[in-house]
């Protein structure tokens, strides 16, 4: 926190002005007091890693001036033990980080949903996968708990580049969202 607080002022004296004159920042805040912060200090968050009800919490403590912009991770694959595998292998770096552990901790994660890679609950709540209409309403809820923007982060299935579930995702998000 007091690093942030540093950075951001220094932000500020550099651009002359107040704190939020030091450039529209959005901080990837996930608990409460980062999220004061951002409040007070920037223009918007950007969480990593959270569910719906984070979002709605989020958008609670900032109000509708700032911006929400949770990331969702989206992994077009209909095979739930290659779901499981990629999932784990992505969300095994961020469960070495003591805030996103604190964070899911938080949402209602367990010790046992926070080890070994992740339990099935915890992919389950991390990972929008299948279909592309089950990513769309994924995107959904966050939109309904007051997300202004979600940012969707392609996980590639197991022997596929980023690249090419990038690309799927893309066309796959495009062709399911309703023509009006």
């Amino acid at each position: 926190m007091a690093a942030l607080e540093r950075y951001l002022d220094l932000m500020a004296a550099e651009r002359g002005g107040s704190p939020r004159d030091g450039g529209p920042v959005v901080v990837a805040a996930l608990g409460p007091r980062m999220l004061e912060l951002c409040a007070r200090r920037g223009v918007g968050v950007h969480p990593w890693n959270v569910t719906s009800e984070h979002t709605a919490a989020a958008r609670a403590m900032l109000g509708r001036e700032l911006m929400v912009a949770p990331r969702q991770a989206v992994m077009l694959c209909t095979n739930r033990d290659d779901v499981l595998a990629a999932s784990r292998a992505h969300l095994r770096r961020y469960l070495q980080y003591p805030n996103y552990v604190c964070n899911w901790q938080r949402q209602g994660f367990s010790d046992d949903d926070l080890s070994d890679g992740g339990s099935e609950r915890l992919v389950e709540a991390m990972v929008a996968w299948g279909a592309p209409e089950r990513a769309l309403e994924r995107v959904a809820e966050h939109r309904d708990a007051g997300a202004d923007h979600v940012v969707v982060q392609a996980l590639p299935p197991p022997g596929e580049s980023a690249t090419s579930a990038l690309l799927e995702i893309a066309q796959g998000l495009t062709s399911a969202v309703p023509r009006s």
